[in-house]
């Protein structure tokens, strides 16, 4: 007889990587998302978000993002990311 688990439902995976480690101020300023049916992985929707503080550099020592590189990478807006996440 086969059991059926939370994780065989609809999951989302979310994960930021932000300017810092305090929650109050820090910014995100990279997001990855993901669906899971059934256990099988649907697309990733990243992005990379411009942020109005600067990094620190343990969290760019972690993550190897700097203000120049996500410019690089066409970080936009926290707005648009916003929206586009939503969506």
């Amino acid at each position: 007889m086969s059991r059926s688990t939370w994780a065989d439902g609809r999951l989302v995976g979310f994960d930021l990587e932000t300017t810092g480690l305090d929650r109050e101020v820090d910014q995100p300023i990279s997001y990855a998302l993901c669906t899971y049916e059934s256990r099988r992985a649907g697309p990733i929707d990243a992005g990379w978000i411009t942020p109005t503080r600067s990094i620190s550099r343990d969290s760019s020592g972690v993550h190897g993002l700097t203000g120049p590189r996500l410019a690089g990478l066409g970080a936009r807006c926290a707005e648009e990311a916003v929206r586009e996440i939503g969506e």
